[in-house]
């Protein structure tokens, strides 16, 4: 993208990276994660899948996040700049938005919150996991799929104008083909573009044998691999060898779940996400072994509960509750700088 090389593109236009200061890599300030629901059988249980969401209720939401359709749906503008705006106000600058098609992306409300909050946020483009994708997904091809992303990065979105900053999060969670062809197109609009590619792998569930096989599909499609994002490896410090082997290849590793301590049920598998305790562990581990520059950090907060009107967490926790669990780790202010400033700004930068 000739004259934008070294520039971030935001949903207000282009910055220079210099700008964009803290910077939380994976969030979504609206989102519609209602594909995750399955309707209980037992009536008291369908009772309450259908009540709104309420804080004291939040109990049942513990064992499983998608129990409640209410929960899985965050659509307030007005919600959303008063939980932007403690992140901002405890010194967060950037914020990227990975709502992708399928999740209710919606590039005007998300440019409304941008300008009612002063906030830097990157919007993204591409395509959610299989269970979203439009019926006729199987008839596309991988050139439109990768033309159209690259569009909504170079033109904008539609008619809006409102432009993508990053491709993603890309879905990819049970590897059908489909899934694995939008995976491919990210790789060819990242070429067209030079825009970075974020990953939605998610390692509790699917193990190594699928990151390792979309790295192998991104590195055949062309994709610069230092460019691309592995999302929710959250717990891979399990699988030393999968990590090294990422690594390796350039795959930058996105602990995104901070905060997140619950079960969780996605395409028929339900795991127990580690405890903050155990991602700095893992984090600390990735520094020791010299790989900084390949670690980002985020919340990924997607539904109500993980919200701070909701008693949840909210998009400053990792600033406001976690920094000191980092120092005592040994983690330092220098560290958590390159891998809150300067990472982002090294992948959010156009090539």
């Amino acid at each position: 993208m000739s004259g934008h090389a070294g520039k971030v593109q935001t949903v207000n236009g282009l910055i220079e990276a210099d700008q964009l200061g803290l910077t939380l890599m994976h969030e979504h300030l609206l989102c519609d994660l209602r594909v995750r629901f399955a309707e209980p059988a037992e009536i008291t249980k369908r009772a309450f899948a259908h009540h709104p969401f309420e804080v004291r209720n939040r109990w049942r939401v513990v064992a499983d996040i998608a129990c409640n359709l209410d929960n899985l749906l965050l659509d307030s503008i007005e919600d959303a700049v008063a939980e932007a705006l403690d992140f901002k106000k405890s010194g967060g600058r950037t914020l990227v938005d990975q709502t992708t098609r399928g999740l209710g992306r919606d590039p005007q409300a998300i440019r409304a919150i941008a300008n009612l909050t002063g906030l830097n946020v990157v919007m993204g483009t591409g395509y959610y996991v299989h269970a979203t994708h439009p019926p006729d997904m199987a008839e596309r091809r991988e050139e439109d799929l990768a033309e159209e992303m690259s569009r909504e990065i170079m033109e904008g979105v539609g008619s809006t104008g409102i432009r993508c900053g990053i491709i993603g999060e890309i879905g990819c969670e049970v590897l059908t083909d489909n899934e694995l062809k939008v995976v491919r197109a990210a790789a060819r609009a990242q070429r067209t573009t030079g825009a970075a590619v974020s990953i939605h792998t998610m390692f509790l569930y699917t193990g190594r044998a699928a990151g390792l096989r979309i790295a192998q599909e991104l590195e055949a499609g062309g994709a610069d691999l230092s460019r691309v994002i592995f999302c929710h490896q959250d717990g891979s410090g399990i699988d030393l060898s999968y990590q090294q082997e990422l690594l390796r290849r350039g795959i930058n590793l996105e602990y995104d779940l901070f905060g997140f301590e619950l079960a969780f049920a996605a395409s028929g598998m339900v795991a127990q996400w580690p405890t903050d305790t155990q991602r700095i562990q893992e984090v600390k581990h990735l520094i020791d072994e010299g790989r900084i520059g390949q670690v980002l950090l985020s919340q990924d907060v997607c539904v109500k509960c993980m919200t701070r009107k909701y008693g949840g967490w909210g998009y400053a926790h990792i600033i406001d509750v976690l920094l000191p669990r980092f120092y005592a780790a040994g983690v330092t202010a220098d560290h958590i700088r390159t891998v809150m400033v300067e990472n982002p700004q090294h992948l959010l930068s156009l090539v």
